[in-house]
């Protein structure tokens, strides 16, 4: 949904920019194709850490951001 809703921008963006949290293994592709950054919230998030290494074998870590979630109070 956030990536048919930055096509509407057209070329007004740069999409090397551009960051979108929350991918996971079926979004990832969908993402870096587009030329976006993917970006995972560990520990606290839909992707475990062990998700995040499948991915990172998968796709490399050339254009990830990783951020350290808290683990509650």
């Amino acid at each position: 949904m956030i990536l048919e809703m930055l096509k509407d921008f057209g070329n007004k963006l740069d999409h090397a920019r551009i960051l979108i949290d929350h991918v996971e293994e079926h979004t990832v592709k969908m993402v870096l194709d587009a030329g976006y950054w993917p970006a995972y919230d560990l520990p606290i998030s839909k992707c475990t850490p062990q998700r995040l290494v499948d991915i990172l074998e998968m796709y490399g870590a050339e254009k990830l951001m990783v951020n350290a979630a808290p683990t509650g109070a």
